[in-house]
């Protein structure tokens, strides 16, 4: 009878723990399927406005360059020439100016959130050499040029939105999620490792403070030196991972800051302070060596 007992109860206890084992599966594959998502997308959107930028640098050039040449050679072609020839390179600069424009209006298209994976068709308007003769390249030269300013403030604007909305979601979302990833990992490990039983209950905990840790990683993310090894995303991860080394280091850091001013007042000569926490005395020595001895209660 006891056998037949525990079984079903055995069974019972399996069933329970592979359904949270499963539901903490979903949870994990669900959250860091978003989280890749989210960082591509960020990728994608930052590699696109850096590509924009790129090209409307050396557009801007090529512009100046382009009217440079072509009034240059408006004043001083044959005029004793109905059709007199074109110098050389200046068709392949409205030509390739052309292109140019055309790729701007191409990956201009992809800086909106909707169109990122798309591309617009925008081989109509490029130009073909065999249509430019001596008579029609002032104009098409023109044309081009009012073309691509016409989209420059266009495309600048929405190039520039889409740096900001990077940034923001780079330093103050992404520190967030990656630390609440790390604490998946340390999760999923301690259920590995058979101790889902210990710390079931902190579990919720944790999630809420490397929520915490996250945010306090993005706040101060602008003030970690440049050289540093870790990007903030990686400093997010590991401290949502190992939540008690950071906050064990960061009572020991407090706890020194409090004995400071105890020692400090000390060493001028003034009475041995309490610690109002621990209800310790801190007595300095010429020597400059520190004792802590417990005080004594009143009454």
């Amino acid at each position: 009878m006891a056998q037949e007992s525990k079984t079903p109860q055995a069974g019972t206890i399996f069933r329970a723990r592979g359904r949270a084992l499963s539901r903490i599966l979903f949870n994990a594959f669900t959250f860091t399927g978003a989280v890749v998502s989210l960082s591509m997308i960020v990728f994608l959107l930052d590699s696109t406005s850096e590509q924009v930028n790129t090209l409307l640098t050396s557009q801007n050039a090529a512009a100046l360059k382009l009217w440079n040449n072509v009034d240059y050679y408006e004043h001083h072609k044959p005029s004793d020439i109905d059709d007199p020839p074109l110098p050389p390179g200046l068709v392949n600069d409205v030509v390739e100016f052309s292109r140019t424009n055309a790729n701007i209006k191409k990956v201009a298209h992809r800086l909106v959130f909707s169109h990122i994976f798309e591309s617009d068709n925008a081989q109509g308007e490029m130009v073909s050499p065999r249509s430019l003769d001596s008579k029609g390249i002032k104009e098409e030269a023109i044309k081009q040029i009012e073309t691509y300013q016409k989209q420059r403030a266009d495309v600048q604007d929405h190039a520039a939105l889409d740096k900001t909305v990077v940034a923001a979601i780079s330093t103050y979302v992404l520190p967030c999620l990656y630390a609440l990833l790390g604490t998946f990992l340390y999760t999923g490990r301690s259920r590995t490792d058979g101790k889902q039983n210990e710390r079931v209950g902190e579990h919720r905990d944790r999630y809420a403070m490397a929520f915490i840790l996250g945010a306090t990683v993005s706040l101060f993310s602008s003030l970690m030196p440049k050289d540093v090894l870790l990007s903030p995303l990686a400093v997010a991860f590991l401290a949502g991972y190992s939540i008690d080394v950071f906050t064990s280091r960061l009572d020991a850091l407090v706890e020194k800051m409090k004995l400071r001013p105890a020692i400090r007042s000390v060493r001028d000569g003034r009475d041995s302070p309490t610690d109002p926490v621990h209800d310790r005395k801190v007595r300095v020595h010429r020597s400059g060596r520190v004792e802590v001895a417990a005080a004594q209660q009143a009454g």
